[in-house]
């Protein structure tokens, strides 16, 4: 086959991978949350066209600052009017040119930001539309393309091509996965090297496993402590390696302490509830340790979403005058929903709704839903730095073992 053929089939398997790449790695959520956008976003044109001067004020604005930016490029003000004419460098061109296309982009994203912040919604809609907005413009940013990124094209020059073809390995594998990888997750086996403390399982039933880690030393706190863990996430965030591990410092610290491991639920589990968490978990575990503690009370740690469930069930052990938590410590816990922050994005009627329903149909919210939600908040970060990195520079990513944590969902009923 000649090389034109060759090539026509290679940007075709090209094209056919990323379509699935996204397909894969896009939620549900997410495309709804960008159907809700285009809806807000197409309300508020609506709005500027019902004031014509402010929209035309706004493209008069944006075509003089992209003119200025036009006149920086092609004009040589440090060059004095009688030097000799010289061709500038190839090099010099390219900077020029980039330098261009980043100041556009940021230029276009400001006024984008700004003709948004003046669209006079209401408060909820306000901040969906600016986090949209916000999530757009991170996606359109030119280092997430690989011929408006000059490290990129600099990294395919000095490799002969060979980071453009790692790169689409990586994405293969990506697709295979259906999640971008964020670390090397063939650095960390459990047990050997992540979750290492010594513990055993001394209690299970549906819900949970009951972890006991026996305390070093001789002498040991009189109170066991119970520790919560989100139960949308796996337990061993709280026990990574030795040197950032809160388990392996309770233990060294004397404390005998205790651990719920909180099970991943199937479809046929999806009828689990929140009391259930509460009486069949927590208040379940709090009489478990305080009898293998032999302690009429003990000390509680919750954690995230684990932390909510811990001060739900202080409330219910409180109305029954049930005082068997000592004291209680809450790490990174949301109590009060009024205002839970940036999340509130994806939380309103029509969006619960469907996923309410989703969750009817297949039983549970899958875990890598909530995980690509919590990227979204971070989307920079935790999205589009990976597709730099590992698809158009071809680079594998480091291993972290806080992501490799992240990266193994949990899903909720």
């Amino acid at each position: 086959m000649d090389n034109k053929g060759t090539n026509q089939e290679f940007l075709t398997f090209i094209n056919n991978e990323t379509n699935k790449m996204l397909a894969s790695l896009s939620s549900q959520q997410s495309q709804q949350a960008f159907t809700q956008f285009n809806q807000q976003w197409l309300d508020l044109t609506q709005q500027q066209l019902s004031d014509p001067n402010a929209w035309l004020n706004n493209v008069a604005e944006f075509q003089k600052q992209q003119m200025n930016l036009w006149n920086q490029l092609l004009s040589q003000p440090n060059q004095p009017a009688t030097a000799p004419v010289q061709p500038p460098a190839l090099q010099d061109i390219q900077n020029q040119i980039f330098e261009y296309i980043k100041k556009s982009y940021v230029m276009t994203t400001n006024i984008l930001a700004d003709v948004a912040s003046k669209s006079g919604l209401e408060e909820h809609e306000q901040a969906q539309l600016d986090f949209f907005i916000a999530q757009y413009s991170d996606a359109m940013s030119p280092d997430n393309f690989a011929l408006t990124n000059p490290e990129v094209i600099q990294e395919a020059i000095d490799t002969n091509g060979k980071s453009l073809v790692n790169g689409l390995q990586n994405l293969i594998q990506d697709v295979e996965k259906g999640r971008i990888s964020m670390t090397d997750e063939s650095a960390f086996t459990l047990g050997e090297n992540i979750a290492t403390t010594q513990g055993a399982v001394v209690y299970e039933n549906e819900l949970f496993q009951l972890l006991h880690f026996k305390p070093q030393g001789n002498k040991v706190y009189q109170k066991p402590t119970l520790i919560v863990p989100p139960c949308i996430n796996k337990y061993y965030i709280l026990d990574l390696q030795p040197h950032n591990s809160f388990v392996n410092y309770c233990v060294n610290q004397e404390q005998n302490t205790f651990l719920i491991s909180w099970l991943n639920p199937t479809k046929e589990q999806g009828n689990i509830s929140w009391d259930d968490y509460i009486e069949q978990g927590v208040i379940n575990a709090i009489d478990i340790v305080k009898s293998i503690g032999k302690t009429k009370d003990i000390n509680a740690v919750g954690w995230c979403v684990g932390g909510t469930l811990l001060a739900t069930a202080l409330g219910v052990m409180a109305k029954r005058k049930d005082k068997s938590v000592k004291s209680a410590t809450f790490l990174t816990t949301l109590l009060d929903f009024n205002d839970p922050g940036e999340i509130s994005v994806f939380i309103d009627k029509p969006q619960v709704d469907k996923l309410l329903a989703e969750a009817k149909t297949n039983g549970v919210l899958s875990g890598r839903k909530l995980s690509t939600a919590f990227s979204l908040l971070r989307s920079r970060d935790l999205i589009w730095s990976y597709v730099i990195n590992n698809y158009l520079k071809g680079k594998q990513p480091t291993p972290f073992d806080i992501l490799y944590w992240n990266g193994d969902s949990t899903n909720l009923p």
